[in-house]
């Protein structure tokens, strides 16, 4: 019944899987594989490779777990054997065009890119610490250099997105800088570990590591927090309007108004009403304070 619906209605059914997503999902998602729509069987893939020890993750790993080797401290990709027609099924792309060498295998530096990203992203990641004796820190280290660090530590970082690995994510938030590579990991953090990173990251003048918290976090800050933040905001709003981040941070400061605490809103609106920014900050400052007020008289409504 299922192959006869339309193929929109196909692409979708995958996706309700996601939720609660286990071992007992996987023969649905094996026979997906093989669905003549192109989208479905690569939603299939990604889903797949989403649960630990299904037999898609188990294929993988046995073709592609030697796609990096570790030589003089360095992790680098290795060559590998064509990309066979089981490879494509579990959701890996093969070169292309003129790029594409004899066997399928990867020639120019996107194909490797993606190849790396694509195995890497899939195979458990207690593979590494086990096939070169060390812990995430060391295979990270290795890693970052490798001649390939972006690819490698984004695949990592998609690895232990997949496999909800603490561990992984905060050596490799920490180990590549708080980066954007990494920022997708920032939601496997407790809310206090991310406040604490939050403190950490103001308190070290790192604006493009807050502006990646600020990016990645969904939940509602702290109060100690939201002051900080509000602080941080206040101190943006007196720098040149044409600055690097500035653009970026008046967008996530709309953002912020949905998951600062209401209760700073008299701090706020005391604090950044009366600052002297550049007129593009005072709009975006007001419409932050406004917002925060109207949370905060809803709130003291609902709760009397």
């Amino acid at each position: 019944t299922w192959r006869s619906e339309p193929d929109a209605i196909r692409r979708e059914l995958p996706a309700t899987l996601e939720a609660g997503l286990s071992l007992d999902d996987e023969p649905f998602l094996e026979r997906a594989l093989d669905d003549r729509d192109a989208l479905t069987r690569r939603k299939a893939a990604d889903l797949l490779a989403n649960i630990p020890g299904s037999r898609l993750v188990g294929r993988v790993t046995a073709a592609a777990g030697d796609i990096l080797i570790l030589s003089d401290g360095r992790l680098l990709p290795a060559p590998q054997a064509p990309i066979t027609d089981a490879m494509v099924r579990d959701g890996i792309t093969r070169a292309t065009g003129s790029a594409a060498a004899p066997g399928n295998q990867p020639r120019s530096a996107a194909d490797w890119s993606r190849l790396i990203t694509q195995t890497v992203g899939m195979i458990p990641l207690d593979h590494w610490t086990e096939r070169f004796g060390m812990a995430p820190e060391g295979v990270i280290a290795a890693a970052l250099a490798g001649t390939w660090p972006r690819t490698i530590i984004t695949a990592l970082a998609t690895a232990a997105r997949r496999q909800n690995d603490r561990r992984w994510a905060i050596a490799l938030l920490t180990g590549d800088n708080y980066s954007e590579r990494t920022g997708m990991l920032l939601p496997l953090l407790t809310p206090d570990e991310c406040h604490a990173l939050l403190a950490e990251r103001l308190a070290a003048g790192d604006d493009a590591g807050v502006v990646m918290i600020l990016r990645r976090w969904t939940e509602e800050w702290d109060e100690a927090s939201g002051v900080a933040l509000v602080d941080f905001f206040g101190r943006q709003a007196t720098i040149d309007p044409d600055a690097k981040l500035s653009a970026t941070l008046r967008f996530l400061l709309r953002q912020f108004a949905r998951q600062c605490p209401p209760a700073v809103a008299g701090y706020a609106a005391g604090n950044l009403s009366r600052l002297p920014a550049n007129k593009a900050w005072q709009t975006s400052l007001a419409v932050f304070i406004d917002a925060l007020k109207a949370r905060m008289a809803l709130h003291e409504a609902v709760t009397g």
